[in-house]
């Protein structure tokens, strides 16, 4: 509402520019509607039709880059007006009002900090006009010829557009956690193993050792990866199955171990050359 008196001298400057503005975008789905008529024509080979359409878009287009101009003339020039006022009116104020508390703070830092408020008041009220207003016009444009083309399939559209980005940001979101569970499953598997200095080593940990020797007095507690599991809401999860694919990964790792393959990787990204080791690999 502040912003209302400083434009109210510039109203008349505004509403040409509006005018150019609203002409400026309906010349888009005129120039839509030419162009759905150009191409069957080249496919029908009617060249006087073709010429036709091409001297008709070619008449659009000059009247929407003039409009485009106009409108950048009749808004941009009042916005700066009115930064430069603002300026005036701001530094006129200033000289007259007793600022002791800013004795520490230079008159280059003052003069800054209020001119570039200014420029932003400027700036919003640009952009407002320049581009906010014109994108919700050719918005508006594009949904009125979407059913001028087609209501029923335009009404089909927005109905089933939403549903669809629900259902597609639902289901990324799934998979996200499921990825997400899944580094954090194989982290545990790796931490249930011994680590010293950063290196895995086959041993089980202290903490996988006291959970074996519980499975014999028959508290089977869940493994580390099941509980990552349930924690992240796969309550479902097939215990057994799960237990048979970390066995597998778990031999996988014993035999990249065994056969020094991480080494063997290690030199490879140094750009090392490495000797082919056995098959036999998992």
């Amino acid at each position: 509402m502040q912003l209302i008196p400083p434009i109210t001298p510039y109203i008349n400057r505004f509403i040409k520019g509006f005018i150019c503005m609203i002409i400026y975008v309906a010349c888009w789905p005129i120039l839509a509607f030419l162009a759905g008529k150009l191409i069957p024509a080249i496919g029908s080979g009617e060249i006087s039709v073709v010429t036709n359409i091409i001297i008709n878009s070619l008449i659009v287009f000059l009247i929407q880059k003039t409009a485009q101009y106009g409108q950048d003339v009749y808004i941009a020039k009042p916005s700066l007006e009115i930064s430069e006022v603002m300026r005036q009116n701001l530094f006129d104020k200033i000289h007259k009002i007793k600022m002791n508390f800013i004795n520490n703070i230079s008159a280059g830092d003052i003069t800054y900090r209020l001119t570039e408020d200014a420029d932003r008041v400027s700036e919003v009220i640009y952009k407002t006009f320049q581009d906010t207003l014109p994108c919700v016009l050719q918005l508006l444009a594009v949904i009125i010829y979407m059913f001028y083309l087609d209501w029923s399939l335009t009404i089909s559209t927005f109905v089933l557009a939403p549903i669809i980005v629900l259902a597609v940001n639902n289901f990324g979101k799934r998979v996200l956690i499921a990825s997400e569970t899944s580094q954090e499953s194989i982290f545990a598997m790796v931490s249930s193993l011994k680590i010293v200095d950063g290196r895995v080593y086959l041993e089980k940990s202290l903490f996988s050792k006291l959970l074996d020797f519980l499975k014999i007095f028959g508290l089977n507690l869940p493994t580390p990866w099941l509980r990552i599991c349930r924690l992240n809401g796969f309550n479902t999860v097939n215990q057994k199955e799960l237990n048979k694919l970390f066995d597998y990964l778990l031999f996988c790792l014993e035999q990249v171990c065994a056969d020094k393959e991480m080494d063997s990787l290690i030199k490879a990204l140094d750009g090392n050359y490495v000797l082919p080791g056995p098959g036999g690999d998992p």
